[in-house]
């Protein structure tokens, strides 16, 4: 309201409160990120000068006030997230990739990386097995978000991500598999479900040392928009590992969107263009016995 306007610089305060909170969590949290809107470059400004750059992108994520729009994903790294405790494991992605990781390398010094495009050969009969063994299930919390699940009978693999119906997209999705053909069963069913709830915006943060799991996404419309490294800690090694987001999306990008300098860098290595066209299958099937 106009009548509590004009007391405060708000661009300051929010800038010398995200500086606060950092420096207060600096030895509990290692690394800060945010999806900022496109619709403006003041947020993407902001967080910029507390040190929260731009590396990835989600093209056509979110809806404003009924208005399809972009999201920025920047990021804050603790030193000692991505020099001490980072993995020493070199990296394995999709030559896809390479634009994303060129970008992050160039602000982070990330070191070697090996591109690889594996040939993936599946079992029919397993995936025949394994589609009739295939479970769904779904819960709706009160603000009518629904966590979609995926499972076989008498295993522990499972894939499960978030719907949100008022913006028609997936998100938060994750999964564990002990091949590739539950992988490819799993996913062949998230794209089902896509065409049947007509989502616009589907999202995944996948391993930057398993090619061939990129690959079976990459080839159901998949595309990265960002090479994210330290992004999840691995309790186990006690390491962070890189990850690569990958996402799919409907429609064109606004031709209003505002981006600060690095974000439209990143958007200028990205190439990034509409996927509406088929794509080819990649995969060899082998008649062979499990």
């Amino acid at each position: 309201k106009k009548k509590y306007q004009r007391y405060i610089d708000i661009t300051k305060a929010m800038i010398g409160s995200m500086i606060g909170i950092c420096h207060k969590y600096k030895d509990k949290i290692y690394v800060w990120y945010v999806e900022n809107r496109t619709a403006h470059a003041k947020s993407q400004y902001s967080m910029f000068v507390c040190g929260i750059a731009p590396i990835g992108f989600y093209p056509n994520k979110d809806v404003f006030l009924g208005k399809i729009e972009s999201d920025l994903m920047q990021i804050l790294y603790d030193e000692r997230a991505l020099r001490a405790l980072r993995s020493s494991q070199i990296p394995q992605v999709l030559p896809a990739v390479k634009p994303c990781y060129e970008y992050s390398n160039k602000r982070y010094e990330l070191g070697k990386i090996e591109y690889k495009d594996p040939n993936i050969h599946l079992n029919s009969k397993r995936i025949m097995i394994l589609r009739d063994q295939l479970e769904r299930f779904i819960v709706k919390d009160k603000f009518q978000y629904q966590t979609i699940n995926f499972s076989f009978n008498d295993s522990d693999s499972y894939l499960k991500f978030l719907y949100t119906p008022t913006v028609q997209n997936f998100e938060k999705m994750e999964y564990r598999v002990t091949n590739l053909e539950e992988l490819f069963v799993f996913v062949q069913e998230f794209v089902r479900w896509q065409k049947q709830l007509n989502i616009r915006y589907s999202e995944i943060f996948l391993s930057a040392y398993n090619p061939s799991h990129q690959k079976i996404f990459l080839d159901r419309g998949f595309r990265p928009r960002g090479y994210i490294p330290s992004w999840r800690y691995n309790k186990k090694l006690n390491r962070f590992e890189d990850y690569v987001l990958f996402n799919s999306f409907k429609g064109k990008i606004s031709e209003d969107i505002q981006l600060i300098g690095e974000a439209q860098e990143l958007l200028r290595s990205l190439k990034l263009k509409p996927y509406n066209g088929r794509y080819l299958s990649s995969y060899k099937f082998m008649k062979n016995e499990m």
